[in-house]
């Protein structure tokens, strides 16, 4: 399995960790860190997360992460 962040992803992302770094910086930092490790992890267990909600295909999963879902396919 080959992670590609999208264009899409990476504005989130680049959203949510400035709104959490206007109340503690290292926090923003600490939230990407692990994000990045959860993310990494799928290359080894890709089907770890449950079947998407969103859309009906069993390859597109949903990865919940602190109230966010991270949506991929594998």
């Amino acid at each position: 399995m080959k992670i590609i962040r999208s264009r899409k992803f990476l504005n989130k992302l680049k959203n949510i960790l400035a709104y959490i770094a206007k109340d503690k910086i290292t926090a923003a930092k600490r939230f990407r860190h692990e994000l990045n490790e959860k993310i990494n992890n799928l290359t080894h267990f890709p089907y770890k997360y449950r079947k998407s909600y969103y859309f009906n295909n069993e390859n597109i999963r949903d990865m919940i992460f602190k109230g966010y879902t991270i949506i991929y396919k594998n």
